[in-house]
């Protein structure tokens, strides 16, 4: 927790964090955490800019992840794995990860996970100029989101899709409700 914590303010010390966490979870046979564990120390270089060491530490995880049988550390690996491959330029892998972060959080039945795999997908499409499938995996992400009722959640999905709109299409007239709906939305969490 706590190298998730220093990844960004002291990349070193989080690594080191990283690598007790593992060295404990090893010595206790707990695969859970070493996993865990790994995924923590692939953020780190990714911050870092060694996009290939992440995807190498990503791997780890996941192996270790799926011999746990841990479907959230697998999800996570995954995840890990497509933003790693997407600051490499690997787009195609990019996508198989992210889809499988999805297919596995809801294997597992964990909605709130599947609502950001889907989002990332959603991000991926866009930044390839797919709007139609960008506009299609926010729109699911937003269902989700609003089953869920995380009001933070919500309004994320609501500027991404309006942003698509504004931005993308031209359609500030169809972005505006998007925009407002999330506005409101933020003004009643920060009273």
């Amino acid at each position: 927790r706590l190298s998730k914590e220093l990844k960004y303010d002291d990349p070193q010390q989080a690594l080191g964090f990283a690598q007790e966490a593992i060295n404990l979870a090893n010595t206790i046979s707990f695969k859970e955490g070493e996993a865990s564990g790994y995924i923590n120390s692939g953020n780190v270089p990714r911050k870092l800019g060694d996009f290939n060491e992440a995807v190498e530490t990503y791997l780890t995880a996941l192996r270790i992840s799926q011999e746990a049988n841990d479907g959230n550390i697998m999800a996570r690996s995954y995840n890990g794995l497509g933003i790693a491959y997407n600051l490499l330029g690997e787009y195609d892998k990019t996508l198989e990860s992210f889809l499988s972060s999805l297919k596995t959080h809801e294997q597992y039945g964990d909605k709130e996970g599947t609502a950001d795999a889907l989002n990332n997908v959603g991000i991926h499409y866009l930044n390839l100029g797919n709007i139609d499938q960008a506009l299609d995996y926010y729109n699911r992400a937003l269902d989700i989101r609003r089953e869920i009722g995380d009001i933070g959640d919500i309004a994320s999905s609501l500027n991404n899709i309006g942003d698509v709109y504004s931005d993308h299409l031209g359609e500030s007239d169809r972005a505006l409700p998007y925009f407002l709906e999330a506005l409101k939305l933020q003004e009643e969490v920060h009273d």
